[in-house]
């Protein structure tokens, strides 16, 4: 269950991600996607907890996927 588990959160943490960079591309506001992110299906609690995180160069990984 425990790797069960840490794949799941490995996935969503690089949609995360992803979702950083692709908004970097657009040029998109940070703070209004975290707003919009927050509020919506797209939230999640380490999207809550690091709004200003630039991007995966920045992200201190707790677990490795591979």
């Amino acid at each position: 269950m425990k790797a069960i588990n840490n794949m799941m959160a490995c996935v969503n943490s690089l949609a995360m991600m992803e979702g950083v960079v692709a908004r970097r591309e657009a040029g998109l506001d940070p703070m209004t996607i975290y707003e919009v992110v927050k509020a919506s299906s797209g939230g999640k609690q380490g999207a809550r907890a690091h709004p200003d995180r630039g991007g995966p160069a920045q992200v201190d990984p707790g677990f490795r996927c591979g």
